[in-house]
């Protein structure tokens, strides 16, 4: 069912990220904020608010429609599988156990403090139903955000039950049910982590979040969370594991190439695709291979382009090491390649309206030292 409303929501929600200035975004939040407290169940209907904000109404209202008809039989099923459930073994608590979903990022503390496994389930219990019910009665939650809380929660329920956790560590601050998750963790007495896991900019999706522990790569994104009101005091610094894996990777490379990389993050047209190529040709650098998002980009319209393009069995550690120049409008691609040293190139040229939206948003790389793309012409 879950899978059902994802699939839903890509089809209907076609918010660019430029679409709101900082401004407007930064006045609903306070807007919103004002509305609601800081309770963690509270946080997550504010972020549902900016959700709704962002992605518009009519999306939230075929959402809505659909949840409030499931939401009933939703329920009816847990209770017999609560019935089911009743005799069946539960694990108590590991405090050394950690399970990691969302594919989040394992960072060195985690690694050095706890045992990390990577495994999902479903299970509800009577215990998951009284919560439940304590949500449905309390809080005037929209059937949309019920149901997918309602679901989510058999997730971290098996986590608790049947793996015996002591934290669920993810990457999802930009979901509104984050805040909730933590408050579900805390009715058994355990925790919630969030693992950084790509760049981000300033955006009303990843606002008034809270976790037990919200890791991030750098200062600049505390500031950036915290005018995004989510709580203060949650944010440590720690990168991934992978940035070390880089270090390690670039020191050993002893042959250096003047290879220039673009890398897409499938939004791009067919005109935007022929402009980049245009201006590398005429720059110094003269040729470029494009690496393709693995998801989104066009591959039929990218080799129609007659563009080099980079093999899908190359992972992306040894793309970015591979690279002399890495071009991007925004990615995480950017600051990996900055953390090594690579000469960067931000995209001004080929979609300005984003690259005006990353200087809006004190986009982090862009204090920096890097080039625009406009500056190889």
């Amino acid at each position: 069912m879950l899978k059902l409303f994802n699939k839903i929501s890509r089809v209907i929600n076609k918010a660019r990220i430029d679409k709101y200035a900082k401004s407007e975004q930064y006045r609903i939040i306070n807007e919103i904020d004002s509305k609601y407290n800081n309770s963690l169940l509270d946080r997550s209907k504010k972020q549902y608010l900016a959700h709704k904000f962002l992605n518009g109404r009519v999306h939230f209202f075929v959402l809505n429609f659909i949840s409030f008809f499931s939401l009933p039989f939703l329920i009816l099923v847990y209770l017999f599988l609560s019935v089911l459930n009743i005799f069946k073994k539960k694990i108590s608590v590991n405090k050394k156990l950690i399970v990691i979903y969302n594919n989040a990022p394992a960072i060195k503390s985690l690694i050095s403090n706890y045992n990390i496994i990577y495994k999902s389930g479903f299970f509800i219990c009577f215990k998951d139903l009284t919560y439940i019910v304590k949500v449905i009665l309390k809080f005037k939650l929209p059937p949309f955000f019920l149901i997918k809380f309602f679901i989510k929660i058999t997730q971290y329920s098996y986590s608790f039950n049947k793996l015996g956790v002591c934290v669920v560590a993810t990457s999802s601050e930009y979901s509104f049910l984050s805040s909730a998750l933590t408050d579900y963790c805390h009715f058994y007495g355990r925790k919630h982590f969030n693992l950084m896991h790509g760049e981000k900019l300033f955006n009303i999706r990843d606002s008034f979040f809270e976790f037990d522990k919200a890791y991030i790569w750098d200062e600049y994104y505390i500031n950036l969370y915290n005018s995004l009101k989510a709580k203060n005091g949650q944010f440590e610094i720690e990168l991934p594991v992978i940035f070390e894996e880089l270090i390690d990777k670039n020191s050993n490379q002893k042959k250096q190439t003047n290879l220039v990389k673009y890398y897409l993050n499938g939004s791009e047209t067919k005109e935007q695709l022929e402009i980049i190529n245009s201006i590398i040709k005429n720059s110094k650098y003269k040729n470029i291979i494009f690496r393709p998002h693995p998801i989104y980009s066009d591959m039929k319209e990218l080799k129609k382009l007659g563009v080099t393009l980079e093999s899908s069995t190359m992972n992306i550690i040894d793309s970015i090491i591979e690279a002399k120049v890495v071009i991007s409008k925004y990615s995480t691609v950017l600051f990996q390649a900055r953390y090594i040293n690579k000469s960067i190139v931000i995209d001004d040229v080929s979609n300005p309206s984003i690259y005006n939206m990353l200087v809006d948003t004190d986009y982090i790389l862009l204090s920096k030292p890097h080039l625009k793309l406009s500056e190889l012409c």
